[in-house]
């Protein structure tokens, strides 16, 4: 995972750099929220990115 939460102070490279590592699927959501029942899993790994968290 790579994330941010609030108060952390551990350096974050860029979203870019650590997709570039990951030959994984990927997909941009421009909602915040993902919900997936247990039929709708994919079969490889999936990176999801989340939109920046709103000010």
């Amino acid at each position: 995972m790579h994330y941010w939460v609030p108060y952390s102070t551990l350096p974050l490279d860029p979203l870019d750099k650590f997709l570039a590592l990951s030959k994984a699927r990927r997909i941009r959501l421009d909602s915040r929220v993902l919900e997936v029942g247990e039929g709708e899993l994919p079969e490889k790994t999936t990176i999801v990115v989340f939109p920046p968290p709103t000010p």
